[in-house]
This record gives C-alpha cells, structure tokens and sequence, in this order.
C-alpha cells in the first residue's frame, strides 16, 4: 500500500507520458536491430544464394540498398570494410559454372569497382568441401558493362562442376563496391562406381557332398495342433515396433540488446527520480 501512494503522490501524468514514450523508442530500436540482424543473413535471388563478409550501412534501408548483388541490380553489394578479407560466395544446385560476370556500381557511382579478386570453387564431392583455387583475375568493368571471365578447371577443361563459388577481393578503387552473376547449365548426374576394396572375394565352386538317404519326419506327438511355429513365449502378437525418438527442432534465439534497454530505463528513471527531487526544493 505504501509504495502505491508513494507512486500517486510523486508521479504525475508528464511522468507517465515520458516513460511511455521511452518504452516506445526502446520498441522501434529493437525492430531497427531485428531488421539490420535480418539484412545480413545470406539473400536468394533467382536460384542463386549470395552470401557476403560484411554490408555497408548503419540502418536497414542502407543495408537493403547496399546488399543488391546480382548483375544489373540497382546498387549492387559494398562491403562495410576496405579489407583483403572481403568475401562474396554464391551456392546454387549442382551446375555447370561456364562464366563468371561482373559490374561496377550502378552507373559507376562514386569511381566504385572491383579491380582484381581470387576465384574459388566448392569440391564436387558429397565427402569434402574444401575450396579449390582458379587464381587471381582482374575486372576491366567500373559501370554497367559486364566483364565476362570464363571459368576453367584446368588446361583442356572448359567450366567447372560445383555447387558455390566464392570471390576473394583483392584490389578495388573507392570502395569495394561489385555486382556479380554465373552462366550456368545443367550438370550430368554423378556416377557412383562401387569400391573393389569392399567387394567379397569369391570362393571356388565345391561339389556337393553326397546325402545319406532321408528318412520320413516322424511328427511330435504331444504339440497342440493350433501352437504357432515360431511364436516366442514371452512376447504378445500384437506389440507394436519401438520407434527411435527424434530430436526436437531448435528454437531460433533473438539476440536483442538487452544491455541497452537497461541503460535506457534506468536513465528514464533518474530522470524522473531527479525532477521529483528538483520540485521538491522549490
């Protein structure tokens, strides 16, 4: 009861508002935080999933708008850092991958450009998945035209099997800034040979022994006529088959910063702890 009255006597309606105000930004800077959490997760765009290192923009819609990779998007993807850790990989179903093309930034925006890179492929293997090396290339585009690089796997080999290719930058101008696609066909269907290793050996054929002559099977005298064959004594006819339990599916945690929701309202708190002090001195 005290702490009621203590509540009514020293809060007024500004107070209410204030707080009620703070509880609303604190909500709009948790969807803001959701919203750029969600930007950088890997995007898919026509049959093709881009996955980046870093994304320029300190809001949602900077990061929307700098994370348009495909060729002739309206932007195209910037890195937030200017680093030789930059990556961009794009995974798709098992392909061909004949050509590598890319952009500059939409109509050469701000000198931006990638000006040479490593190439990368995934092993065609279902066992590994290490990425193999094509070599450093160079881009001769810095607007909307699209520099084309074929994609060899080795001297006689025009394309390569795989599932992901990756690019590695090297050397930009302005900023890292890169507009990127494959040409793409249908791969042939992996042969599986078997292992001779887990083949039996085979054993030479042996003649059959001669079998001393069969007498007639006498029949037990004292088993019940209707007495299943193979029926085990202990076990009911109808016991249903033990099923392996499955795992539950994982629940998807928010990484919300509670840290800052804290510090806020304990700052609207002493807020209003101080004005009530102030008002009463005067």
């Amino acid at each position: 009861m005290k702490f009621f009255k203590f509540i009514k006597k020293n809060i007024g309606i500004e107070d209410i508002i204030i707080a009620s105000l703070s509880i609303y930004l604190i909500y709009l800077f948790k969807q803001q935080y959701v919203k750029i959490e969600r930007m950088s997760e890997p995007l898919l765009h026509e049959g093709i999933t881009y996955k980046v290192s870093s994304i320029w923009g300190s809001n949602a819609a900077h990061l929307k708008s700098h994370f348009t990779p495909w060729i002739d998007s309206t932007q195209g993807w910037s890195s937030k850092l200017n680093d030789k850790n930059q990556t961009i990989e794009m995974s798709f179903k098992r392909q061909i991958v004949k050509n590598l093309k890319i952009q500059g930034r939409i109509d050469g925006a701000h000198g931006q450009y990638v000006k040479k890179y490593h190439l990368y492929y995934k092993l065609d293997s279902p066992t590994d998945d290490k990425w193999i090396s094509l070599g450093e290339h160079t881009s001769e585009t810095k607007n909307n035209d699209i520099h084309i690089n074929p994609v060899n796997g080795g001297p006689n080999e025009r394309g390569v099997i795989t599932t992901a290719i990756k690019l590695e930058i090297v050397e930009w101008h302005n900023h890292i800034t890169m507009r990127v696609g494959l040409d793409l066909a249908p791969a042939p269907t992996p042969t599986i040979l078997p292992d001779p290793a887990q083949e039996p050996a085979q054993e030479p054929a042996q003649e059959p022994a001669q079998e001393p002559a069969q007498e007639p099977a006498q029949e037990p005298a004292d088993q019940p006529a209707d007495q299943p064959a193979d029926q085990p004594a202990d076990q009911p006819a109808d016991q249903p088959a033990v099923q392996e339990a499955q795992p539950a599916p994982k629940k998807s945690s928010s990484k919300a910063p509670i840290f800052i929701i804290l510090f806020l309202l304990l700052g609207v708190g002493a807020f209003i702890f101080i004005k009530k002090r102030k008002s009463k001195k005067n």
